[in-house]
């Protein structure tokens, strides 16, 4: 079997492993990203983080947002700047890890991430974690921490 297709067969048993519930709550954060943010418009992004002041969020250049207000500035600033090219930036995530209780998810990923500058695609990659909380009978986002994107691999 070749590397692609043992890597694809890998990653079809971790998925199964996977609650799709918990596979949504991912889901629903990248479309955010690449449906809104990237769009000028930071609403679903918000949706999906946690209205508790505990929250936090690493970005990939090391800055720490801390607590609902920072997250709110942060995501509303990106949605803002990415207005002037819509779309210029799209990411999916590959599941590698997940951890789950009744009440928190913390979820490893690789992001891949395609940037269109002018008429060339820019491949990066970058790990995240994500950890979700359930709270008001949903899955609400408390913290994420990004590596800075470096070329995929």
């Amino acid at each position: 079997m070749g590397g692609s297709a043992l890597a694809a067969v890998r990653k079809a048993s971790r998925m199964e492993h996977i609650p799709t519930e918990l596979q949504t709550v991912s889901q629903q954060f990248y479309a955010a990203v690449n449906e809104g943010v990237m769009y000028g418009d930071a609403s679903a992004m918000l949706a999906l983080w946690s209205e508790r002041d505990d929250s936090s969020y690493c970005d990939p250049s090391g800055h720490v947002q801390l607590g609902r207000q920072a997250l709110v500035d942060y995501w509303n600033h990106a949605a803002l700047l990415n207005s002037a090219e819509p779309g210029s930036i799209s990411a999916t995530a590959e599941i590698l890890a997940v951890q789950a209780s009744a009440e928190m998810v913390s979820m490893i990923v690789r992001e891949h991430i395609q940037l269109r500058e002018q008429r060339q695609i820019i491949r990066r990659q970058a790990l995240a974690t994500n950890v979700y909380r359930y709270e008001d009978q949903q899955w609400r986002m408390v913290h994420r921490h990004t590596s800075t994107p470096m070329e995929e691999e």
